[in-house]
């Protein structure tokens, strides 16, 4: 099984050895900044490949992990293909990972041997949080790249609209927050259980919600996402 992963506060600290602590951490990150483009497209081919072909679950093995954390850790230097497909692959298997958690929650008491169960919910536990974490810090880059170059002069601001149309942002933004949105109706309490809510997926969501989410939305879809939030939370208590 593998270790639990832990939300850093920083991107870059997943590539700190835990040593002590027993947790989930990029091993063998690839500098994908130094690819060349038809190496990198085969490269975000191939994550995309294993994302999909196999378990839903396959974020969290060593070699998927490192991979896909190179990925977000150098998105802005992605071309416009391979963040789409990268986001793509994410969302898709975050989209097919929520529902998962409703038929763990109606088999546990069907269940007689309680081990498959457990490993069934450290599993989707993990996962969420990776995928979660890792479209959030997508949001966030992009829209750290889509700020800088606004408030550069007019020749900037012509190449950020073809750099961000050309893959068409604003759509891919508004299907991510849609999504960490109805995550937020799932079963939390299954999966983290009250007493771990503070350390695990809620708490990044909400100490989020402010900065990497809540500030780059209309008011009206922050004022829905501050009330899944909310009703996330009274749901886990």
């Amino acid at each position: 099984m593998a270790p639990p992963f832990v939300f850093p506060q920083i991107l870059r600290a997943l590539e700190e050895d835990p040593e002590e602590n027993h947790r989930l951490f990029a091993q063998n990150p690839v500098d994908v900044a130094s690819l060349r483009p038809s190496d990198l497209e085969e490269f975000v081919k191939g994550v995309s490949f294993d994302l999909s072909d196999r378990e839903l679950f396959c974020i969290e093995d060593q070699d998927v992990f490192d991979r896909v954390y190179s990925l977000v850790r150098d998105f802005y230097t992605l071309p416009p293909s391979c963040k789409c497909n990268l986001v793509e692959s994410l969302r898709s298997n975050l989209s097919v990972l929520l529902p998962n958690v409703d038929s763990i929650s109606r088999s546990v008491q069907d269940q007689e041997d309680e081990v498959p169960i457990i490993d069934r919910i450290t599993s989707h536990r993990n996962a969420l949080k990776i995928y979660t974490f890792f479209l959030i810090t997508i949001i966030m880059t992009e829209e750290a790249h889509v700020s800088s170059v606004e408030s550069t002069k007019v020749a900037a601001r012509g190449r950020k609209k073809q750099v961000v149309q050309s893959w068409n942002w604003e759509p891919q933004r508004g299907r991510m927050l849609n999504l960490i949105a109805n995550s937020l109706e799932i079963n939390l309490s299954l999966l983290f259980g009250s007493s771990e809510l503070d350390e695990n997926y809620l708490s990044f969501i909400v100490k989020n919600r402010l900065t990497s989410v809540a500030a780059i939305i209309s008011p009206a879809d922050k004022e829905y996402l501050r009330r899944e939030i909310d009703a996330g939370g009274e749901n886990s208590n």
